[in-house]
């Protein structure tokens, strides 16, 4: 079974901060698409370590 993050996982990891910048960043296909279940959406935990990871690899080099 796959581990599923709620939006308070993503905020307890330091992924988001809140909820409208991580509706413009799926919006704008920057952040995994959430699993929706009725009214609940959720992320698999994998794909955001492999987004989480993709984004620092694609900063590797770069100047903050």
């Amino acid at each position: 079974m796959k581990t599923l993050l709620r939006y308070k996982d993503l905020v307890e990891q330091g992924i988001v901060n809140n909820r409208m910048t991580l509706k413009r960043m799926i919006d704008e296909r920057k952040f995994p698409a959430p699993i929706r279940f009725g009214r609940s959406i959720a992320w698999e935990a994998d794909l955001i370590a492999n987004w989480a990871a993709s984004l620092r690899n694609s900063n590797n080099g770069v100047a903050a």
